[in-house]
This record gives structure tokens, C-alpha cells and sequence, in this order.
């Protein structure tokens, strides 16, 4: 299966540009994860988190996140892998949502989807013990698959999402026309030969994938890093002016509460493997954020709001249950925020002039754009839960989501036959 699951998922991502658009259009929310790095407790707890329907009541039911699909999107910021003991079952996870609806799942590579970390940091030696005889194929497999994701994901068209960062010679120009594909290895790249790359285009890629922010302006190399550039509050607003894009999210870096805000609160990190140090190390956290659409007429001007985020902490729930806010160890407001501020706008058009229109013309004049940031840490709620009875079990919460995604098997395998277009069935 896993195998199978490689090469289907590389076929898809090869069609995919480097830097992907999503939308919450159709949606009207998504879901941003950060580094998972095996961790695949805390994946099942995104997938079957219960948080607040309403982004700005607080007296409201609990919805669970639920698996993506085109009405539930996800971005997961890269570093899937390494670390963790179950690294293969977190990728294998998010390719089969992948495979199961391509238009709802957005990838993008870390610095981890390498094979030169993979060596060092436990996920190929993972995979020589979990299948030790084709260990060799399915390294070899992922090598070209970690090659393939796209580099970062613009949603709305006002949020860049990228795994490490930027610097000042980061020019997204390039980064759309470089051949991500040659890139292998960002730390082992082939600099001479037929396939040697641009040093320009190696180190686009470089940056987006290892740097972090710092406070002080200017930019530097990120010496701590071994790799890439520490980018500060300058270099993020004169980016974002120039994209025409309000906020920067990233990971890459663990948080003691999952998630920090840098540059004006331009930049958010979000963190997702909990306890990533060791027991009570770090809270995990994802980004929910959800979009409300104003329709006017097309005599005013089209605009998308960004709000300023709203936070809450979430307990591990039980997966059978619903609670509302009130339950006892459910969800824990951090900050009471009822009345959001807005912290960017851009105007997309402007006002038409004329003749104010009839209703049936009427247009979405306005988007507002509402992200909560939710912490969690699994495992480690008072209940103590267990997944399918069985306590702190991974494997019994990989079995557990394996067969919800196994259960969607028809829309899996049309997904599949339609990336076989000679009907194979292979």
C-alpha cells in the first residue's frame, strides 16, 4: 500500500506549480497545520478536534475538524517526517487525504522532506525497520516525492504560508519559474555537471524552507541553522507590500505555546507536534480559520480583510462526543477576544462608477478573513481519553484514522483513476 500511496500522491504534486493558490471561496474555512515530524497522535487530535463553530461567539456547539474534503480544507507547512516514531504513517495519512481529494489538501515542503536530514534524524531508518524489504524503493520513492511538493501556498490571495521564511533576496518571480524538482536534497545540492542548478534558484529554495525571523531589521545568515537567513520586521513588510499579502504564516520552529507572533504581528508561527522536547516540553496548535463574505452591489469597492486572530485551548476530547464550551475539559478560552480588529485590508477593485446596480446583481463586495489559533497537547488532557481503549497508543490511533480514510475507498480509488488515464488499475 504505502508504496502505491508514493507514487500515486508524486503524480499528483508533480502537476502542482511551486507556490499553489487555495481559496476558502467554496469553503469558507481551512484548516493550517505546522510541523508534525511523526507525531501522528497529534494528527489524529487536528482531524478530531471539537472546536467552536462560531469564530466570534463563545456560547456556541462544538464542530469537530473532521478530514479534509472540498468543503474542509487543510495546509500542512512540511516537516511531516523525522523525529517521531511514525513519521511514514503521518505522510502516508496526509497523501491518501491527498489522493482522496486533491483540490482540498495543500503540502508544502519543510526543511525535513529531504533525504540528507532523513538520514540523520530518524525517518529512513524508520523505514528499514518497518519495511525492511522494500525499504530501498520507498526511500528512494519519497526522495522523489519530498522533490515534488510545492514550495508555499498564497491563500486569498492577502496570506503566504511557507514553511521557513524569507530574506532579502527572496524574489517569488524565480521562485515560480525555478525547477523544484532538481533540488533533491537542499542541503546536497549538485552545483556542477548536467544537473548542476542556479546558485540563485538554490538559494530561493533554501531560504524558504530553513530561515526564521528575528526582531532586529536587516538580514543575515542563520549561522544556528547551518542554513538560510534570520529575516527581520523590515524585510517581512517591504515582502508583504510587495506581494500584496497581510500576513506571513510559517513553522519551523517549536513554541513553548504552539504557536508566537513576530514583526508587527506579521509573521505567525504555528507549531504543531506537541511535547516535541519531552512530556509538558510544548503545546502543539493549528490555525482554523474561517471567512464571512458581505455582498453589496458592484458600485462599492472589493476588498479582503484580515481580522486580528483569536485564541482558545483545547483539551484532548473524547472522539464520540460533542461537547459545548461549558463541558468539563473541552475548550478554555485564553483570550477573550468578542470584537476583533481588523489589521489589514487590500482593496482587489475599485468602486465602479454609474448607476447603482439592481440586487440581482449583486456581488461579494467584501471578504473578511478570521483565524483562531487553537493549542492543544496530546495525550495529556485530565480524562486521559484513549483512543480505541487502548491508552497513549500510536498505533491504535493511526489504525483508528486509517479505517475512517480506508472507509472513503470509492472516492479514493476515482481519485486514483483519474491519474490513469490508461485505466491500469495499477
Amino acid at each position: 500500500m504505502v508504496t502505491e500511496v508514493l507514487e500515486e500522491a508524486t503524480s499528483i504534486l508533480q502537476t502542482l506549480p511551486n507556490i499553489q493558490r487555495a481559496s476558502t471561496t467554496l469553503s469558507q474555512r481551512i484548516t493550517i497545520c505546522g510541523d508534525l515530524h511523526g507525531q501522528v497522535e497529534d494528527l489524529v487530535l487536528i482531524f478530531q478536534a471539537a472546536c467552536p463553530s462560531s469564530f466570534l461567539l463563545q456560547n456556541c456547539l462544538l464542530s469537530v475538524n473532521g478530514l479534509p474534503d472540498i468543503f474542509n480544507p487543510y495546509i500542512f507547512n512540511g516537516d511531516f517526517v523525522d523525529r517521531g516514531n511514525n513519521s511514514i504513517e503521518v505522510l502516508v495519512i496526509l497523501l491518501s487525504c491527498l489522493l482522496a481529494h486533491p483540490s482540498a489538501v495543500y503540502l508544502n515542503r519543510g526543511n525535513h522532506e529531504d533525504p540528507m536530514l532523513n538520514k540523520r534524524y530518524g525517518f529512513a531508518d524508520e523505514v528499514r525497520t518497518k519495511y525492511p524489504k522494500q525499504c530501498k524503493k520507498i526511500l528512494k520513492q519519497t526522495e522523489l516525492l519530498f522533490c515534488n511538493i510545492p514550495l508555499c501556498t498564497i491563500l486569498d490571495d492577502v496570506i503566504l504560508v511557507c514553511h521557513g521564511g524569507i530574506s532579502r533576496t527572496t524574489d517569488f518571480t524565480k521562485v515560480t519559474k525555478l525547477d523544484r524538482k532538481m533540488f533533491s536534497s537542499v542541503l546536497q545540492p549538485s552545483l556542477d555537471g548536467e544537473n548542476a542548478v542556479s546558485i540563485d534558484d538554490w538559494r530561493q529554495v533554501l531560504d524558504i524552507l530553513w530561515s526564521d525571523p528575528q526582531s532586529a531589521p536587516g538580514c543575515k545568515p542563520n549561522i544556528k541553522r547551518g542554513g538560510g537567513s534570520h529575516f527581520g520586521p523590515d524585510i517581512t513588510a517591504n515582502l508583504l507590500t510587495h506581494l500584496k499579502v497581510g500576513v506571513l504564516i510559517r513553522s519551523h520552529e517549536c513554541c513553548p505555546n504552539g504557536w508566537k507572533m513576530d514583526h508587527n504581528n506579521q509573521v505567525l508561527t504555528v507549531f504543531s507536534a506537541s511535547n516535541y522536547y519531552g512530556t509538558d516540553s510544548n503545546l502543539g496548535a493549528f490555525v482554523q480559520l474561517s471567512s464571512k463574505r458581505v455582498v453589496g452591489t458592484p458600485r462599492a469597492e472589493t476588498r479582503i480583510s484580515i481580522m486580528e486572530p483569536t485564541r482558545c485551548e483545547l483539551d484532548d476530547l473524547s472522539t464520540t462526543q460533542t461537547p459545548t464550551v461549558g463541558d468539563e475539559g473541552a475548550v478554555s478560552t485564553a483570550s477573550t477576544n468578542t470584537s476583533p480588529r481588523i489589521t489589514y485590508t487590500r482593496i482587489l477593485t475599485p468602486p465602479e462608477n454609474g448607476e447603482e446596480t439592481s440586487g440581482r446583481h449583486r456581488r461579494i463586495v467584501e471578504t473578511l478573513l478570521m483565524p483562531r489559533l487553537v493549542t492543544f497537547k496530546a495525550g495529556r488532557s485530565n480524562k486521559q481519553q484513549s483512543l480505541q481503549g487502548n491508552r497513549n497508543s500510536n498505533d491504535a490511533a493511526y489504525r483508528m484514522l486509517l479505517r475512517r480514510i480506508l472507509s472513503r475507498k470509492e472516492s479514493i480509488v476515482a481519485a486514483l483513476h483519474n491519474y490513469d488515464p490508461q485505466q491500469t488499475g495499477q
